[in-house]
């Protein structure tokens, strides 16, 4: 139970990064340059979020959210590259 805010939360991820990729204050270069505090953040923020002290809960939190990191970082790199496309056609 205590797992279910925090999961929803970071499932929000991909999401986010599409909105602040689309609005151009984001890109996959950033992300991708800024990767290993990424992953220093996720560790931090999961043993914070998890309710026990042990390793197993923490990974079971780092490691989705790791996944979803990715996943962001190819929803920028997408969204990036239909966004110059747009903004490189004639209107």
């Amino acid at each position: 139970m205590a797992f279910t805010l925090p999961f929803g939360l970071v499932f929000e991820l991909p999401v986010l990064s599409w909105l602040l990729s689309r609005l151009g204050i984001i890109n996959h270069q950033l992300l991708s340059s800024n990767r290993k505090y990424a992953i220093l953040t996720i560790a931090v923020l999961s043993a914070a979020l998890t309710p026990g002290g042990d390793p197993i809960s923490m990974a079971l939190m780092a490691i989705p959210v790791y996944i979803l990191f990715e996943i962001s970082v190819v929803v920028a790199r997408i969204t990036g590259s239909r966004r110059m496309e747009t903004v490189g056609s004639p209107a």
